[in-house]
């Protein structure tokens, strides 16, 4: 059995929006302690490789590497290993600066995401709301 979050692009992302996404996750995985694998960032995806599975987003759906039938479902096996914060808090990421593109989910509940949270914090310097529950607000933050 695995632990797995999920991630479903409903849209493509914008120059602006993909130039922000890669300032974030950038961020956030030079904030982390985390032993994190290779990383790759280009002009049309993200790929952070953990313990477990490869977290990758892409800017556009169609480049997605999940299979094409899934129509923008993304997900990541992480099974709580130490990358994880690194997924998590890009996650929250994705909820707060694109929250219009992505619908996101998870194996595991809030209190599975404390690592995530705080690391997510660390690089921000806001605390977020829990975004794995429905109809919260997103509100943006800056860079």
């Amino acid at each position: 059995m695995g632990y797995s979050h999920y991630f479903n692009q409903k849209a493509n992302l914008d120059e602006q929006e993909w130039i922000n996404v890669c300032s974030g996750f950038s961020k956030i995985i030079a904030t982390s302690t985390a032993p994190l694998g290779d990383i790759t960032m280009t002009e049309s995806y993200i790929a952070i490789n953990g313990q477990c599975e490869t977290f990758y987003i892409s800017k556009d759906i169609e480049a997605s590497p999940y299979d094409k039938e899934l129509d923008g479902m993304g997900f990541c096996k992480t099974r709580q290993a130490p990358y994880d914060e690194v997924v998590t808090a890009c996650l929250i990421y994705l909820y707060y600066e694109v929250p219009t593109k992505f619908d996101i989910s998870s194996d595991g509940g809030w209190a599975h995401w404390l690592t995530g949270r705080e690391l997510y914090t660390r690089a921000f310097g806001v605390t977020p709301e829990n975004i794995l529950e429905r109809g919260k607000t997103n509100v943006s933050v800056s860079n």
